[in-house]
């Protein structure tokens, strides 16, 4: 039996006692909870300048959302963008839903998988990703349900439990296990959970809810599922795991489980709530924090290691209702991975709100959920960028997402569908005050230039932007993604790796100026095509820019 015992610990004007057992006993917990801020932190983390260190550059798009490719910048401002919503929102919204993962689908164009507010589990289609609709599949009983989880209209259930991944593969060698999807099991509704569970052909019975392991389900077609396995990773029972005296076991019930296609492994993205930490709101007084565990199969995960805490420019709010990351969808976006945060706020209602808003008794508070995009360059270290500002904002009070915004993620890897000169985001967006009945969700788009999280920016006056000394694996063709005005132009010049001299050739009086704006435009020079005699050897690439915005570059 572990010994246990116990310590005051002062944060602030707060005396907590804790107990903990004596695995803990040489931890040094004095830094929390400030010390957490580093996390997303890119300068903490890696402080050394890497604008000397040499790189080697495969054929993917190279982003400017940081200084990762960029030894030196003049005259040149970096703007990072929020998205544009599409003017039919909410896109699908035919009662309280929960849009989750979007698929493609060959015989339908593309398949929305969905929980409802039963979490029962649907499908719906779209030839074009804006309209959509819900078949009348009849693949599942709804007759074993009752009555009040059982929406009118098409039958278009094909299962029961909360969905927190989404995979297909086709080139499964076993045709039964081609579609995959991590369940969380339900504990909604009246229907006798043994009758439940053997209608979904699981075995053993009944079984626990909250306190459950989230479970391993397959399909042939992604419709009729069997059970295949728990995992190793549980939704905590009861409320969030305290720290810093209790090791964060609990998963909660916002976790999100892509592949990864450069680690190789499955990435789990877990909520849970830390603290005491007095900066954050007063309502609650531990802060939602994100963990990450990985996974060979799906089944058996490492420990969560806490990837991002609310550090103090998010702490630093007039109305200190900063609660925390409530979810993160990360994914591997050309060079680099991105992830969506739903940032978390819980501010005090006046009383005048809580009667004007119609909040409940044991909800005094405003809550208010938004989108924030954060960068990484190895998949497991992850920082803000930017000016901080909301990716996905929110409406005004009213609307019909003003209050709560979550993503709806690509099957197998997350993130966004890359169609044509666009990135399609797709979201849950919902209003969240008054009774919890009222609420309710619908799914959103919102689109983005492809690339465009962030631009280099340089006005009349001449900018430079010089990259790292790198070598390509490509052949040599170069390619930018800009935007340039009517007056303005980018140049691009090669530069040796330790003079910073234009070579032969490749000067910018060379460089055929580029005046257009094209997410994909070839550069050349006057006798030059490509690159191709420079390969193998460490260069620079000097962009010239005068009235123009860069996004990236790449060498196919």
């Amino acid at each position: 039996m572990t010994a246990t015992q116990t310590v005051k610990v002062e944060f602030d004007d707060q005396v907590v006692e804790r107990r903990w057992s004596d695995a803990n006993e040489k931890m040094d917990w004095t830094p929390f909870p400030v010390g957490y801020g580093i996390l997303l932190n890119e300068r903490y983390q890696f402080p050394m300048d890497m604008a000397l260190v040499r790189a080697k550059l495969d054929t993917k798009r190279q982003l400017f959302v940081d200084n990762h490719m960029i030894a030196h910048m003049q005259g040149v401002l970096r703007e990072t963008h929020a998205t544009k919503d599409h003017p039919d929102n909410p896109i699908f919204n035919p009662y309280v839903l929960y849009p989750e993962y979007i698929c493609p689908d060959p015989d339908h164009g593309w398949r929305l998988y969905y929980n409802s507010s039963s979490i029962a589990l649907h499908v719906a289609y779209s030839r074009d990703g804006i309209e959509w609709e819900r078949p009348d599949l009849n693949v599942f009983d709804t007759s074993v349900m009752s009555k009040d989880s059982v929406h009118p209209g098409p039958n278009n259930m094909v299962g029961w439990g909360q969905i927190h991944g989404l995979f297909f593969h086709p080139d499964e060698s076993d045709p039964q296990r081609r579609w995959k999807l991590i369940l969380m099991p339900s504990k909604h509704g009246r229907v006798n959970r043994h009758q439940r569970w053997q209608h979904l052909n699981m075995p053993g019975g009944d079984r626990p809810g909250a306190g459950s392991p989230y479970e391993l389900w397959v399909s042939p077609d992604g419709y009729r599922w069997t059970f295949e396995a728990e995992t190793s990773h549980w939704k905590g029972p009861g409320p969030d795991v305290e720290v810093p005296h209790r090791w964060p076991v609990s998963g909660s019930d916002v976790f999100r489980v892509r592949w990864d296609p450069v680690l190789q492994k499955y990435i789990g993205m877990t909520k849970h709530r830390i603290g005491p930490d007095p900066r954050v709101s007063p309502i609650f007084h531990a802060a939602r924090v994100v963990g990450q565990i990985e996974s060979d199969d799906m089944i058996h995960w490492s420990a969560p290691r806490i990837i991002a805490y609310p550090d103090g420019q998010d702490m630093d709010q007039p109305k200190r209702g900063m609660h925390g990351i409530y979810e993160a969808d990360g994914y591997p976006y050309e060079s680099m991975w991105l992830n969506n945060f739903s940032m978390t706020n819980y501010t005090p209602a006046t009383k005048e709100q809580r009667i004007g808003m119609n909040l409940l008794p044991d909800r005094p508070y405003i809550k208010r959920n938004w989108m924030r995009v954060a960068a990484s360059r190895d998949g497991r270290h992850w920082y803000y960028f930017g000016d901080r500002k909301p990716f996905i904002p929110l409406s005004d009070l009213g609307g019909w997402k003003s209050g709560y915004l979550r993503a709806v993620n690509l099957v197998n890897c997350g993130g966004p569908i890359v169609k044509d000169d666009e990135l399609w985001f797709y979201y849950r967006g919902g209003t969240i005050d008054g009774p919890k009945h009222t609420w309710k969700y619908g799914m959103g788009l919102a689109t983005l230039r492809r690339d465009g999280f962030a631009s280099l920016n340089a006005d009349e006056d001449d900018g430079l932007v010089i990259t790292r000394p790198f070598v390509f694996e490509g052949k040599g063709e170069l390619f930018v993604n800009a935007d340039v005005s009517n007056d303005g132009q980018l140049r691009i010049a090669v530069v040796d790796e330790d003079t910073a001299e234009e070579l032969d050739h490749f000067g910018r009086d060379d460089s055929v100026a580029i005046t257009d704006d094209a997410t994909r435009m070839a550069v050349r020079w006057k006798h030059r095509d490509s690159l191709a005699e420079l390969k193998d050897r460490y260069v620079r690439l000097a962009f010239h820019l005068r009235n123009a915005k860069l996004y990236s570059f790449w060498i196919e």
